[in-house]
């Protein structure tokens, strides 16, 4: 999606990005964010800043590329070119470099080790799973296809998930998580699926 400074977006499923008419102008562009979006961010003449509102963090941009997540269950960013400066609810100002990934956790702000090509997977339409809790898993496919899943038991819960799988159709995804022969998914009514152990 091109906003009207020159900027693009691109937004993930389940996802809504919202600027009130005039909040994108040349002294200040201002945008609201539920979910997931990537932002390539256009510089302009004025310099002027653009800001995402996120639940737990504002995001200050002049000019880059950037991932941002604003979920009930996650809040992040990924910095891949350019600075960024955070703003949290506490009045700290974080300066972020290219390639430093934070999280919202425990109420505040967390830099945490994280590869770029496995937050930036879903542009690519696939999701990366390097030993990854089913827990953690199941957390990040609902936040993008808004249905649940329920474990048959704690093991599996704690059972973990490697692959590259695709993201762009939940059948798919649901198809390639059986396939590694751990897990089997039945959906007991619409929207509604079981994981349980292959034994």
């Amino acid at each position: 999606k091109k906003l009207p400074d020159g900027s693009f977006v691109i937004i993930n499923s389940n996802s809504t990005l919202s600027y009130p008419s005039g909040s994108i102008n040349n002294k200040r562009r201002e945008i609201w964010l539920k979910g997931e979006a990537f932002f390539h961010v256009a510089k302009t003449d004025k310099h002027s800043s653009f800001i995402v509102h996120m639940t737990n963090f504002d995001i200050e941009v002049t000019g880059t590329q950037f991932n941002a997540i604003n979920r009930a269950e996650n809040s992040s960013i990924l910095l891949k070119e350019g600075s960024v400066i955070l703003h949290t609810k506490k009045g700290e100002k974080i300066l972020m470099k290219p390639g430093d990934y934070y999280q919202y956790k425990h109420n505040e702000m967390v830099k945490v080790p994280m590869k770029p090509e496995v937050v930036l997977a879903w542009l690519d339409k696939k999701i990366i799973f390097e030993n990854t809790k089913m827990s953690e898993a199941i957390k990040i496919i609902t936040d993008h296809y808004g249905v649940e899943f329920r474990f048959s038991s704690n093991t599996v819960a704690n059972k973990t998930l490697t692959g590259i799988m695709p993201n762009d159709n939940l059948e798919d995804l649901i198809a390639a998580i059986d396939a590694t022969d751990e897990f089997n998914i039945t959906q007991i009514e619409k929207g509604i699926y079981l994981i349980s152990e292959l034994k």
